[in-house]
């Protein structure tokens, strides 16, 4: 920029004080010059002049050239000068586009507060910001009307956040976002930044800043706060948030009173609802939606928990009974038919309750252990709540230990191959044995298959299992020294299930099968042959290595 290089080779632009005494220096200097001048040109001429007239006559050639010399010199300094001046004025006017264009980018502009009258009045305000508002460009915004503006919300915060900013005297930044009412009624959120500008004794005159228009950023914000608390589809709260106002209701309970927490399951939802809802399944989620929403009219907190999984919590009661008998609403949402395309649609469901305070203090043990008692609720009825009893709990957490240990049941040693006879009734010989897959838990002892096989199948475990139980039932048929062959050992509950998968290791198990069975004479059916081929829709060619 020409004005920045002139500020730093130019003498006058080193030094702000003789910048600003620069007419000063202009008046001194000429006053200097034309008094040194007159006082000796008249002497000069003097001596030169013949006579009178002559004298005249170069008095006046004098002024002429005292004139000339003035205007060239004066002339020289003042373009030097007014270049300086221009190309300090273009930077202004460049920085203020360059504002103006970052404000309207940003939806912004600036303002201006006066702060040397002891109250706080508006100096100026960008046509930017009072546009937003719906204020016309002949229209002048008071701090009184600003003031009136505010939502009533936000008022007492933005006071005090104002407050705090003048007692700091500008040693922060002023910053602070709320809520400006515009002329057709609805909000704009507003973003205000900016700090006090003191004079050259430090006492504050102005304040300065820039306000943003950050509506749509605060609209998206709280979108995703409703999407973070409340379920997209039926409106009803996350767990998050139900949890949350469970805690506040049950902080706000009276000492005597209780309240109740029922779960409710949908049956055969989840075989029809995946990952993508389809219409007729969200309708359904969507009409018991609104049904639970119209209970919280009478102090009912609703809430999705997944799928095909709701949780319902009561009001606070005084007792048991009265709790028991507010669920009856709860049970009518789920029991009354739904009208769905024109047809009548019932849903069959499955309900579990816990009650404060005796199954828990706090929402989450309470929510916790409803969902205990759903999971002992009675399949075989749509009707009546299955509640939460100790005995559950302890079940519950049993349960939940044999899973942990389960996963390293294999790696620890604790799965056993028990045999079981297999007895041909024809010859009444003993034609093999079927491996059967025990669990010998190192804190319990013997496990009942009953009790794990259904565990290991739902959460994956069964294949780990039903290797580790051919493996051993390989190696026992090679130890085996009697007439029946080796092939006779079938595995059992593992092998049955684990066979079936698609998964399932085929070539480790003929792998295994030449390892550890000792060869014999080829005969019939299974003996001779891999414990696995007793699945005849299985090919030798599946069992290459």
């Amino acid at each position: 920029m020409r004005y920045h290089r002139w500020r730093e080779n130019a003498f006058l632009g080193r030094s702000d004080f003789l910048f600003s005494k620069v007419p000063h220096i202009v008046a001194g200097i000429y006053a200097l010059v034309s008094a040194v001048w007159i006082a000796f040109s008249d002497r000069v001429l003097v001596s030169l002049a013949g006579g009178y007239s002559q004298y005249q006559h170069l008095q006046t050639y004098k002024g002429w050239l005292f004139v000339s010399v003035s205007a060239l010199v004066m002339f020289q300094f003042l373009q030097s000068a007014w270049k300086a001046i221009f190309a300090a004025y273009e930077t202004a006017l460049e920085s203020e586009r360059r504002l103006e264009l970052a404000l309207a980018s940003a939806d912004g502009g600036v303002w201006e507060l006066n702060l040397a009258e002891g109250q706080e009045t508006i100096a100026f305000v960008s046509p930017q910001l009072t546009a937003r508002l719906g204020l016309t460009s002949t229209q002048r915004l008071t701090m009184d009307e600003l003031l009136r503006r505010r939502h009533p919300d936000d008022v007492e915060r933005v006071d005090q956040t104002f407050e705090d900013f003048i007692k700091s005297g500008g040693t922060r930044s002023y910053d602070d976002r709320y809520r400006v009412r515009a002329n057709d009624g609805s909000f704009r959120w507003v973003h205000s930044r900016g700090n006090i500008v003191s004079d050259k004794d430090g006492i504050a005159r102005r304040m300065v800043g820039v306000s943003l228009d950050i509506t749509g950023q605060m609209e998206t914000e709280e979108r995703v706060r409703q999407l973070l608390r409340y379920d997209p589809l039926t409106g009803l709260a996350k767990p998050q948030k139900f949890l949350s106002d469970i805690d506040d209701a049950l902080a706000k309970m009276s000492p005597g009173g209780m309240l109740g927490i029922v779960q409710v399951k949908l049956l055969d939802l989840d075989k029809l609802i995946g990952d993508s809802e389809t219409l007729e399944d969200a309708t359904i989620i969507r009409i018991v939606g609104d049904r639970l929403q119209a209970l919280a009219e009478a102090g009912f907190i609703a809430c999705r928990v997944s799928t095909d999984i709701f949780a319902v919590a009561t009001p606070a009661m005084k007792t048991p009974e009265a709790v028991q008998n507010s669920t009856r609403q709860i049970l009518s949402v789920f029991s009354k038919p739904l009208q769905v395309d024109d047809r009548c649609v019932r849903l069959r469901f499955q309900m579990g309750g816990a009650l404060s305070r005796q199954d828990g203090d706090n929402a989450h043990i309470l929510l916790r252990n409803s969902g205990h008692a759903l999971g002992k609720a009675d399949r075989t009825t749509d009707a009546g709540i299955r509640w939460f009893t100790e005995g559950l709990d302890t079940e519950s957490r049993k349960r939940n230990d044999r899973l942990r240990d389960l996963a390293s049941a294999v790696p620890n040693g604790e799965i056993e191959c028990y045999f079981q006879p297999i007895v041909d009734l024809a010859t009444g010989q003993t034609a093999g044995f079927e491996a059967l897959a025990r669990w010998h838990r190192r804190d319990e002892g013997l496990v009942p298959p009953d009790q794990f096989i259904g565990a290991a199948e739902e959460f994956g475990l069964i294949s780990e299992i039903g290797e580790e139980v051919l493996k051993q039932a390989c190696h026992a048929a090679a130890q085996v020294a009697c007439g029946f062959g080796t092939g006779a050992v079938r595995g059992g509950q593992c092998l049955t299930h684990s066979t079936r998968r698609p998964c399932f290791p085929r070539r480790r198990c003929a792998r295994s099968c030449r390892k550890r069975v000792v060869s014999q004479p080829t005969g019939t059916g299974d003996h001779g042959e891999c414990p696995c081929q007793a699945t005849p829709r299985w090919r030798r060619n599946d069992l290459r290595p």
